[in-house]
């Protein structure tokens, strides 16, 4: 069944309000150890914040009879998710994951509503059930659209050791279309030219410096652009952070100008990152359908001295605009990655802590939101950030208790609203464990 009346992107969400407001100039001042009350500060150096919009006239906590129309794109799998830090331009996955013997095999997509209902299904053609895959990535793309990430690793049947499965097997990148159906394959890690093969234009493409962590994502306003950036994860100067380079997937003869990191970086940070580390790419639009995209890089950190201290940044940017921002945050031992809107004002999500209760942090141009997230699961990942002013967004975790399967939770204002904790194919329930999910945009 396909999706005709598609998605209305934020509809029925709240301009936050009614929580408890704590003022302080650094955003590392934020309290990591209180209650799960709300804490917002101001950002560290953000621009002047755009004026904010009007609250749309629909409510969160949604209810049954008055349901936001969003639809998102889950990657699942049948047994519990290893979360893995990037994707490596080599092919290989990162050293530390190398002794897992079951990856996540979330070679499935599933489209679906607020209620969990399945309404189309896309999983890459030509692999065997025996056949081990490992997720890589799930990105939105534009109107319906989403990029899936994966790896093949062989037969799980062939007697090949586990290691054998992590060096040098390429990834694969689908392109998912909820409007027409179709799932193509559009890029590939080709190892014998050390390049990505585009499959659809016939022609590879050099991403950057080798061994290094790779960020891919589909220009929401032109998903027929493939966007490429990489950066290395460690101390390494044969490996500078790269452009962000564009690429058509389908001509053999369009060639695209990307930007140089001097253009989407802000020059404050430039300074830090002579060998950066590039840890997250997450592509949006605002409301007037323009790009905006967030990065995530590392400065400092290489020289060892304590007062060099490695620090994860926050960098959100929109080409030709000048109203992007920047703030440090962390994440502790929860996954480093981030979730990113341009909507209502821009922010991003993130999670961290050490002890505890791990916490959720929502930044913004205007803002810095933090609280604690339920106790009731484990394992948390970022889910799709849906309105920074609330904030309302969505984390997956596992259920703690049964290890049943997992739930994607929406939280509005610090308290979770909502959950999808299943899947719904027709009349059948299942519960399953999530990779990550996307919130698909909608048609204009």
């Amino acid at each position: 069944m396909r999706v005709h009346s598609f998605l209305v992107l934020l509809c029925g969400l709240l301009l936050g309000g009614c929580v408890n407001e704590y003022f302080f100039s650094q955003v590392d001042r934020v309290p990591a150890d209180d209650d799960d009350d709300v804490r917002r500060t101001n950002p560290p150096t953000p621009t002047d914040p755009p004026p904010p919009t009007d609250p749309p006239p629909s409510q969160w906590p949604p209810n049954t009879g008055d349901m936001p129309d969003l639809y998102f794109a889950i990657a699942w799998s049948e047994w519990p998710c290893q979360w893995d830090e990037g994707l490596w331009a080599d092919g290989s996955l990162p050293l530390e994951q190398s002794d897992i013997w079951l990856p996540c095999d979330a070679r499935n997509v599933a489209v679906v509503n607020m209620f969990g209902e399945v309404v189309d299904e896309f999983t890459p053609p030509g692999l065997e059930e025996s056949e081990a895959v490992g997720f890589l990535q799930l990105s939105g793309g534009g109107p319906g659209q989403f990029l899936h990430v994966v790896q093949p690793l062989g037969d799980t049947d062939s007697g090949t050791e586990p290691d054998s499965f992590y060096l040098g097997a390429s990834w694969q990148a689908w392109r998912g279309d909820s409007y027409t159906g179709e799932h193509l394959m559009v890029a590939n890690w080709d190892n014998e030219s050390q390049s990505v093969w585009l499959p659809q234009a016939g022609r590879s493409i050099d991403v950057g410096a080798q061994s290094s962590n790779l960020q891919l994502g589909l220009l929401p306003t032109n998903p027929d652009l493939l966007l490429t950036w990489s950066g290395q994860e460690w101390c390494a100067p044969s490996s500078p952070l790269q452009p962000l380079r564009m690429t058509h997937i389908f001509s053999p003869e369009t060639l695209i100008v990307g930007w140089d990191p001097e253009v989407f970086l802000p020059p404050e940070l430039l300074g830090e990152v002579a060998i950066p580390g590039a840890w997250n790419m997450d592509l949006s639009v605002d409301e007037e359908g323009e790009v905006s995209a967030l990065f995530g890089v590392t400065t400092g950190g290489c020289s060892g001295a304590p007062d060099d201290p490695a620090t994860l940044q926050l960098v959100s940017w929109s080409p030709g605009q000048e109203d992007g921002w920047f703030a440090p945050t962390e994440t502790g031992w929860q996954p480093r990655a981030a979730t990113y809107t341009g909507g209502r004002g821009s922010g991003a999500l993130n999670l961290l802590g050490e002890y505890g209760l791990p916490r959720w942090r929502v930044t913004s141009p205007a803002s810095v939101s933090e609280g604690t997230l339920s106790p009731d699961l484990s394992g948390y990942r970022p889910g799709p950030l849906i309105d920074p002013q609330g904030p309302t967004f969505t984390v997956i975790g596992t259920d703690a208790q049964t290890w049943a399967g997992d739930s994607l939770d929406f939280y509005h204002q610090g308290e979770v609203v909502w959950s999808i904790d299943r899947l719904r194919f027709g009349l059948q329930e299942r519960q399953v464990y999530f990779a990550d999910a996307v919130l698909l945009s909608q048609r204009p």
